[in-house]
């Protein structure tokens, strides 16, 4: 028996098909099933690196050949210059040897310089040019003066000096004035020397000659050039131990000078009338005669007076019977420069103690005092060197006290006097 179809015999009913990625279910247990455009899709392969990978080789290639070409431009690499660098060093170099006052070696230098490198700090050079060429003349004449020094030519000495003309080389200038005022310090021991018996007359002209060129107008240079003369004509005219009517006042001092009072007092007088010399050595006899008598009674400035008077009739230095006098004077003198020791008035010590040493060489009180002196000098001079920028009046005023406190063959006077000069001429 047939059974009538309960359902038609139809197909399933159609489902839209998924958007986009959607999963499809199934109809029967739920399982998601993958459609075929989700399998091509999950197959694809992920994106390729390679143009990545060629631009950073590109990057890296285009900095190899960059550092490449730096490093092809350092200094030094090129064989046919030289490079900044050595230039630098070859200028600091140049700079050294002008602080040195070595002007013909940094002149050489600079000219290096430049043609190594024409752009090389270009106004920096020029400048150093023109003060080496200024400068480079100055260098001749420094060496001659030292040159002139060390051989006793003052005069020579003291020219090449006078044509310094400087504004770097001060401190050069300072010390070669002060090299000079101490050779010609010895120089004049020299000729005193050269008046011992028996005199050497040419040399002591041709030495009183030569410092008279360096100290234009000294007076004991022009005495030792007056003196020399006349003994030389004597000589060429043949007189020998005969005093000349043209100078008998200097056999009269050379009696005085030994002790022979009585002797100078009489050739004094002999010659009186016609020579003033003669009457001027005559009256100074007299006057030393009659104060010399009662010695202690004689203020300090009496005593002095006295002093230099018989030094002045015995040609220049103290005579023989003048030791007593010099004793005194010694003692004076040096208790007045303790007490401006003492005070503080270190001016006034120095020029007490001088006076002292001068009438007795031997005074060690009075030595000891301007050995102390001079250093408290070289004191006073570092702080006014120290204030000479800050402080004018007072550096002024410390330059004065190192002047007065010193003689002139200090260096520190020299220096002294130079920076007054400066300051006063403002």
């Amino acid at each position: 028996m047939a059974y009538p179809a309960l359902v038609a015999d139809r197909p399933p009913p159609r489902r839209p098909a998924p958007k986009g990625n959607a999963i499809e279910r199934s109809t029967g247990r739920g399982r998601p099933v993958r459609t075929s455009r989700m399998s091509v899709e999950s197959a694809s392969p992920r994106p390729s690196r390679r143009p990545q990978l060629a631009a950073a080789l590109v990057v890296l290639v285009v900095l190899l050949v960059s550092v490449k070409l730096f490093i092809g431009r350092r200094p030094g690499l090129d064989p046919n210059t030289r490079g900044s660098s050595e230039v630098a060093v070859m200028f600091t170099e140049a700079k050294t040897l002008i602080r040195q006052g070595r002007w013909a070696e940094a002149k050489l230098k600079l000219e290096e310089i430049r043609e190594e490198d024409e752009d090389y700090e270009t106004r920096q050079l020029e400048n150093y040019l023109k003060v080496v060429a200024s400068e480079l003349p100055n260098e001749a004449r420094f060496a001659t003066a030292a040159d002139a020094t060390a051989k006793g030519e003052l005069g020579r000495a003291s020219a090449a000096l006078a044509q310094v003309k400087t504004t770097t080389q001060d401190r050069a200038l300072t010390d070669a004035k002060a090299a000079l005022a101490l050779r010609i310090e010895s120089r004049r021991a020299e000729a005193r020397t050269m008046l011992e018996p028996p005199a050497k007359w040419e040399g002591l002209l041709a030495l009183s000659e030569d410092l008279l060129v360096a100290v234009p107008g000294d007076r004991e240079a022009a005495e030792w050039k007056q003196q020399a003369e006349q003994a030389i004509a004597r000589g060429k005219r043949g007189v020998t131990k005969v005093v000349t009517a043209e100078t008998p006042w200097l056999e009269a001092q050379q009696l005085f000078k030994s002790g022979d009072v009585t002797g100078a007092r009489s050739l004094a007088q002999r010659c009186a009338k016609k020579h003033a010399k003669c009457r001027d050595l005559e009256n100074g006899l007299a006057v030393l005669e009659a104060k010399s008598r009662n010695l202690e009674a004689l203020g300090d400035g009496d005593l002095l007076t006295l002093f230099k008077l018989d030094k002045e009739l015995a040609g220049g230095v103290s005579s023989e019977t003048s030791k007593p006098l010099r004793t005194l004077v010694a003692s004076r003198y040096f208790l007045k420069a303790s007490k401006a020791k003492t005070s503080g008035s270190w001016a006034k010590a120095v020029e007490f103690g001088r006076t002292a040493l001068e009438a007795d060489p031997g005074h060690a009180g009075a030595q000891a005092i301007l050995t102390e002196a001079k250093q408290i000098s070289s004191e006073l001079y570092y702080r006014a060197y120290q204030q000479r920028d800050t402080d004018q009046v007072e550096a002024l005023k410390l330059f004065k006290e190192v002047l007065a406190m010193t003689t002139p063959d200090d260096p520190n006077h020299v220096k002294a006097q130079g920076y007054i000069e400066r300051f006063q001429a403002r």
